[in-house]
């Protein structure tokens, strides 16, 4: 009864290792043949061991051995393994290439213990219970579920476990939801559509608080987007308007260049309603020149030894055009007492304007003293040329010494020459002592100066010989010029 009892466990020992693939198989080759290893359907190779080199003469031509070699590659096992491990078959070369060479010169085999094992089978899950999902829209989630009831593993198979979870979530309705749109807060009011007189006004709201998306309802059912109301009642403001121009007044002067002005109202309309009075649109009052002719020109004289008096009206000054001390006529101041006719001091006029000009009334003593003597034994007369010029155009005199530069400068108005004097009438200017005449000056003088400034704001002229000439040697000269400024 005990050996029936063991005999059994022996037979089903060796059955449950023959079923189980792990019946141990061997395989042997010589050198440079190929050894082939296959396991029947649904195992795979597993390999124990393998040796490439020789420790037995008994295989593989024993007589070819030269000497006792006991090697084995240390590869052996690896490129075996690297080619059958885990397959249902193989081929392995034996040769040095694969394996390398443990005993040169000795004839080696190829040795290999392995055997077939069954393929795992993995435990199984049941189909999946999917759960219905948490939103319908906007984004939620559906649950996955499975149990590991459908197999069970087998021969190192997988538990479930092992083939992934038993439960996951999913997201799912990740459309976004519909979005009501809501008005934002009313904006400011806009600017009224006038100014004065009744307007109106608007301001508005926008469908953004929030906006609406994914198909939802628009603001419409909320009312309007916009509103209206009334502005600026108040009456609109008149700006007040110029009336035409008036006629222009009496001229300022009667002669010489005078000004007259006109004016005009601010009453076509009036300013009404805090309107704009009309000093936006230029002055009330213009004016121009008139009268521009010249004044006439007056002449006086008194024999020597008396005095000229020259008188202007109120608003005038007197300007001297001309003037003579000395005797080009016997037809004044007894012409018994004359010895000559043609006589006349060089400083009359500069004499004569120094005294008069740019004043109202003036008294020119007709005296030697005053001029010089002309013409000695000859009993001389002062005879003056001058004009009553309105008193807004003065006469103004500069003067300056030989080889030095006058500068004539009106600013924004324009020059105007009277009278140029290049020469020397009078001991009193520029270093008296060197001159040796004081009656000598070139008549071209006045042209000369009105070429290089007439008309202009500002000129420069130089009072030299290479302008003027030298109308007397080796004495010491001067420049005089009277010009007014228009």
């Amino acid at each position: 009864m005990v050996n029936l009892r063991f005999s059994f466990v022996i037979l089903f020992i060796v059955f449950m290792y023959t079923n189980s693939g792990f019946a141990k198989s061997s395989k042997r080759v010589c050198e440079n043949k190929t050894m082939r290893i296959s396991c029947s359907s649904g195992r795979v190779i597993q390999i124990r061991r393998a040796m490439y080199g020789r420790y037995s003469i008994s295989y593989c031509g024993w007589n070819i051995f030269q000497g006792r070699c006991h090697s084995h590659s240390r590869r052996s096992l690896h490129e075996v393994k690297l080619r059958c491990q885990n397959k249902r078959s193989c081929s392995v070369s034996a040769v040095n290439g694969v394996f390398g060479d443990p005993c040169f010169g000795t004839r080696k085999y190829l040795e290999v213990d392995y055997y077939c094992r069954n393929l795992p089978v993995d435990g199984g899950y049941t189909k999946w219970n999917i759960q219905r999902c948490s939103r319908t829209c906007g984004g939620g989630t559906k649950t996955f579920t499975r149990t590991c009831t459908s197999s069970s593993p087998k021969f190192g198979g997988k538990n479930c476990e092992m083939l992934g979870p038993a439960t996951f979530t999913k997201a799912c309705n990740s459309e976004p939801c519909p979005v009501k749109g809501g008005y934002s807060k009313w904006g400011n009011y806009g600017v009224c559509s006038v100014k004065c007189g009744g307007g109106m006004q608007s301001r508005r709201r926008t469908c953004t608080n929030p906006s609406p998306r994914y198909g939802g309802l628009d603001c419409t059912r909320l009312g309007s987007s916009s509103s209206t109301q009334a502005c600026n009642q108040h009456a609109c403001a008149i700006n007040g308007g110029y009336s035409k121009w008036g006629k222009y007044g009496v001229c300022s002067v009667k002669c010489g260049g005078g000004m007259q002005s006109r004016r005009r109202t601010c009453t076509n309309p009036s300013p009404q309603h805090g309107g704009l009075d009309c000093t936006r649109l230029g002055p009330n009052s213009s004016t121009r020149t008139c009268n521009q002719h010249a004044c006439p020109i007056l002449l006086k004289r008194v024999c020597q030894d008396k005095t000229l008096q020259i008188k202007c009206a109120p608003g005038y000054i007197v300007r001297i055009r001309d003037a003579l001390y000395g005797r080009t006529s016997k037809a004044y101041c007894g012409w018994r007492f004359y010895y000559s006719k043609r006589c006349r001091s060089h400083s009359s006029v500069s004499q004569t304007a120094n005294m008069c000009n740019n004043k109202r009334t003036c008294s020119v003593p007709a005296r030697n003293k005053v001029y010089g003597n002309p013409c000695f034994g000859t009993h001389k007369y002062l005879e003056v040329k001058y004009s009553c010029e309105p008193k807004t155009t003065v006469l103004q005199l500069k003067r300056v010494c030989q080889d030095k530069t006058m500068t004539i400068n009106c600013g924004r108005k324009r020059i105007h020459i009277k009278s140029a004097s290049y020469g020397r009438t009078s001991r009193t200017y520029c270093g008296y002592k060197f001159f040796h005449r004081s009656n000598c000056h070139v008549k071209s003088s006045s042209r000369a100066v009105k070429s290089r400034c007439e008309n202009k704001n500002r000129c420069i002229v130089n009072a030299s010989n290479k302008v003027f000439g030298n109308p007397c040697l080796f004495t010491s000269k001067y420049l005089e010029v009277s010009y007014t400024c228009k």
